[in-house]
């Protein structure tokens, strides 16, 4: 069957796509968890936190408005530092701000909370600018709609892990071992990377754009012998 070929053609198109999409989130959506975790956690952590280091009740909005005043001054100079560095390394540089911020949080004074809001703030500055760095390169424009989507899952997922792991955890090791436990997470987020297990950094801004891109021609080839109806 002739019109066999040119089907099979553009399943395979479609899931390499797919794979290429799935490298493409892991590469910016799984930071987007690890910091929408961070951010999250000191506020459920906050209240805790407050009542052991006498902090006002009514002050503990403020620190969470002071992450997203940081994160905004730091996303709008974030463009200079990312074409220098990389989208990637961004990303890594905003893992490692968090999981630092939270793991100061647990020295249980006010001025470490106070770093460590700050700390929070500067990770979740970069993280949009360079995830969106790396896609708009790497992705057909044509999937820009469903893959920007699917990146953004990685912020509800985050608050939802947070929201779940810290109130069990408060109970058992408190809000210090909480929060060192979520730095943890960051850590233990950052070493699974996928940048980690490339040879240089300059390898992962290629190998999924090279497999989006191979799959997309794939797509249109087959699609222009075979029409999808």
């Amino acid at each position: 069957d002739r019109r066999a070929i040119p089907r099979r053609a553009k399943v395979s198109a479609v899931l390499a796509m797919s794979a290429g999409v799935g490298f493409t989130w892991f590469t910016v959506g799984w930071p987007w968890v690890l910091i929408s975790l961070a951010v999250l956690s000191l506020s459920v952590l906050m209240p805790a936190v407050a009542r052991d280091l006498d902090i006002a009740p009514k002050l503990v909005g403020v620190f969470t408005a002071v992450i997203y005043v940081v994160a905004s001054a730091v996303a709008l100079g974030s463009a200079v530092w990312i074409s220098r560095l990389g989208a990637v390394r961004g990303c890594q540089i905003a893992m490692i701000a968090a999981a630092a911020g939270l793991a100061l949080n647990a020295a249980a004074s006010v001025v470490a909370t106070v770093l460590a809001v700050a700390l929070i703030g500067m990770a979740q500055g970069p993280i949009n600018p360079a995830s969106a760095h790396i896609l708009t390169q790497r992705v057909p424009r044509a999937w820009f709609s469903l893959v920007f989507s699917v990146k953004q899952t990685g912020v509800p997922l985050g608050f939802a892990a947070a929201g779940i792991l810290l109130p069990l955890l408060l109970p058992v090791i408190g809000w210090r071992g909480a929060s060192l436990v979520a730095a943890g997470v960051l850590a233990v987020g950052l070493t699974t990377s996928p940048a980690v297990f490339t040879q240089g950094i300059d390898n992962i801004r290629t190998v999924g754009s090279e497999m989006v891109l191979s799959a997309s021609a794939g797509a249109i080839t087959a699609n222009e012998t075979e029409p999808f109806e």
